[in-house]
């Protein structure tokens, strides 16, 4: 007795949505590396031009560190002298970011504390010869990449399901 062979209308099928998955995985894949890349670009940026605000500032008054966390009370930054903490704004504290007193090996690095978050740091030496380092929560550019995959998920579903049909 012999099994019947599937047709080639079938196999064909089965090939073709095959094909098109690999396809739809490969961009998917590099769709979310290129947002990834990106985002993270930006945060390296924004966290940059943080420093360099706060590093003028500290260069003109190291003693008056308070009023640039008056002006912005969302700023997370630590100023350090020697192998001592100089300053630490309060949102510093509260998240609960490691003291850093010698210059990491990487200027941009990513931590997590106690609290589970991550955060991007940067650190540098001022003019003034102060070690700051600003750091950022990452958990928004974190929760858009899992949107982003949740959406790219659903497009790659539904582009096998349309694809067989």
């Amino acid at each position: 007795m012999r099994i019947r062979t599937s047709s080639v209308r079938l196999r064909l099928t089965l090939w073709y949505t095959l094909v098109l998955a690999f396809i739809v995985l490969v961009f998917s894949a590099s769709v979310y590396l290129f947002v990834k890349g990106r985002l993270f670009q930006q945060l390296d940026l924004h966290l940059s031009e943080e420093f360099s605000e706060v590093a003028s500032e500290v260069s003109e008054e190291p003693v008056d560190v308070h009023s640039s966390e008056s002006e912005n009370p969302s700023r997370l930054f630590q100023l350090a002298q020697g192998q001592r903490v100089y300053y630490q704004s309060a949102t510093y504290r509260k998240a609960g970011l490691p003291d850093v007193t010698a210059s990491p090996a990487s200027r941009y690095r990513t931590v997590r504390p106690a609290s589970g978050d991550r955060f991007r740091l940067v650190t540098d030496r001022t003019k003034s010869g102060f070690l700051l380092t600003m750091a950022e929560s990452e958990e928004p550019y974190w929760n858009t990449l899992r949107t982003l995959s949740v959406i790219l998920a659903m497009a790659f579903a539904s582009a096998l399901v349309l694809a067989a049909a």
